[in-house]
Formats: structure tokens, sequence, C-alpha cells
């Protein structure tokens, strides 16, 4: 066991390097995170509806995925992390600590997304309902999915 705070280590890896505007804040036990949320259930009909392509710029950002009834967060071609539901729109996800609102037009069509996490908020709009294989490739899935 480590203790409760450590310190902080910078690498240079043998070359000349400037480091500025290094923040450092806390951020909540993961377990903890997950363990005082409320889940609910949600429809798997509106599920699929959330499945796509998420980004801002023209660039793709996000994927939001399902396999086996379970929505996952997949953040730039990275590890699918589940989602749980706190509410219809509003997902968390333990593995990052992080929220995920899903935006609506008047119309009750999907339209966008809202990522916060570590204090910060991304807001990124809907590109696309559809993955191509690596975006739902079950191997990429965590062991504890």
């Amino acid at each position: 066991k480590h203790p409760d705070k450590f310190f902080l280590a910078l690498q240079d890896h043998h070359n000349p390097i400037r480091y500025r505007n290094i923040w450092i804040r806390e951020l909540p036990e993961r377990g903890v995170f997950a363990a005082s949320r409320k889940q609910i259930t949600v429809p798997d009909t509106l599920l699929n509806r959330y499945v796509g392509t998420y980004g801002s710029n023209g660039k793709p950002q996000f994927y939001v995925s399902k396999k086996f009834g379970q929505l996952y967060f997949v953040p730039n071609f990275a590890t699918a992390f589940p989602l749980d539901a706190e509410s219809l729109t509003r997902f968390f996800t333990s593995k990052l600590a992080a929220d995920i609102v899903f935006d609506f037009d008047k119309n009750g069509n999907v339209t966008g997304l809202t990522e916060y996490m570590g204090g910060g908020k991304k807001v990124t709009d809907r590109k696309s309902t559809r993955l191509n294989s690596s975006h739902t490739d079950i191997s990429r899935m965590p062991s504890s999915a």
C-alpha cells in the first residue's frame, strides 16, 4: 500500500525540457464514485438511439457502442468503458470517474453528448449513427464487462 499522498515526479528522458502550468487536483476514489451513484435500467430501444460517433470541429472524438445490452463509452479508439445510467439521459463510468449526458433536439433526436470529467466539460455533436467493427470489437471491452 502506498501513502495517501505522495510526491510528483516529472521525467525529462535526459533531454532539456521545461514544465509550466502544472495543476494537481484531487480525484474521488473510483469505488466511492460508483458506489454513491444511483443506477436505473434504461429501455434497450433508448440505448440503441445513443449508439454512434460524436465529435467536434469535423473530427470524431467519442464513440458510443452497445454489446449485450450494455452501453460503452469509447474515447478516441481507446478501451471501451461501460456506462451505467443515472437517468434516461445521464450516464457515468466509474472506470474514468466521468459523466456522459446525451443531448436532444425538440423532436427527441439525439444531437450530441456532453462529457464531464475532472472538472472539465466537453460538448460534442453527433456525427453518425453507425460504427465500424473496430468501435464495437468485444476484445476492446474491459475484462470486467
